[in-house]
């Protein structure tokens, strides 16, 4: 397309060649830098898909490693089943040789109960005690009210 614009001058009929319009230069800046960052991000998809670098061909390796020693699990796993088993339990023991209480869960997020439980201060004077919530743990800090609306010992 060419950019050579022409306007007619109507005072004395004359032709002259136009002068430089702002928008038309910030709409033919703003198509460039649009072209040249498509074709960027393109080339760079192109080039991701068709070449891996050294860091990504070890990871495809150790990757295909992992999934050979995958298959063989299971049946060592089944092996050394009943050892853990035993371990476990002898480890429970020494648990409860040495701190004279039962030892605890061997997942230790699977249960939320640690954080229910009452408070290792107690409330001058007892004035507040904790009191389950429907969930059935007692984790709200409220006055417990007797059924005339008076906290206990008043």
């Amino acid at each position: 397309m060419a950019d050579n614009r022409y306007e007619l001058d109507l005072r004395n009929f004359d032709i002259r060649k136009a002068g430089h319009d702002i928008s038309r230069a910030v709409w033919k800046a703003v198509r460039f830098i649009l072209t040249v960052v498509s074709l960027t991000v393109v080339g760079y998809v192109l080039f991701a898909l068709f070449y891996s670098t050294d860091e990504e061909k070890r990871l495809k390796e150790e990757n295909s490693r992992y999934e050979a020693l995958y298959h063989g699990l299971p049946a060592k796993l089944d092996k050394i089943g009943e050892d853990l088993e035993r371990l476990s339990r002898k480890d429970d023991i020494i648990y409860k040789d040495i701190f004279h209480s039962d030892p605890p869960s061997a997942d230790p997020m699977s249960s939320l109960s640690i954080f229910f439980g009452s408070d290792s201060i107690p409330d001058p004077a007892g004035q507040h005690q904790l009191h389950p919530d429907r969930s059935g743990h007692g984790h709200q800090d409220q006055p417990l009210l007797h059924h005339r609306g008076q906290p206990p010992g008043r």
